[in-house]
């Protein structure tokens, strides 16, 4: 099951942890997942190892200030057929997750550009 994250703008998650069992989806641009801090805001995925907690496609999408840990991938950073993945930023997040990848960031069918994502000031760690 995809739950889908509608529209553009912030969602904030304070301080504490989000347990997930599905992956969070939006094709939206312009949105915010923030957190208090890559020690404190922790989103803890309980899926398979190949199941990201976070799929987003298209552009100026970004995560801050959180942790991503548990049994899953991280942020899967992909667009559809026809749309442009870039802009992105991830910054200050935490990877401590058991899964197959900590981002993975793919272009879709028919597009020409997956450029200008960021990542910056992140950790990664595994089992």
């Amino acid at each position: 099951m995809h739950i889908t994250i509608a529209g553009s703008g912030i969602v904030y998650a304070p301080k504490g942890t989000y347990k997930i069992n599905s992956t969070l989806t939006s094709n939206n641009e312009g949105l915010t997942i923030l957190g208090d801090g890559s020690l404190d805001t922790v989103f803890l995925g309980n899926q398979t190892a190949d199941t990201p907690i976070f799929h987003f496609g298209f552009k100026w999408q970004s995560f801050r200030n959180l942790q991503i840990a548990g049994i899953c991938s991280g942020v899967l950073l992909a667009s559809g057929t026809g749309l442009n993945q870039k802009d992105a930023t991830l910054e200050n997040v935490r990877f401590q997750n058991r899964g197959t990848y900590g981002v993975l960031i793919k272009k879709g069918d028919g597009v020409a550009h997956c450029d200008n994502n960021v990542i910056r000031r992140c950790q990664f760690s595994g089992p």
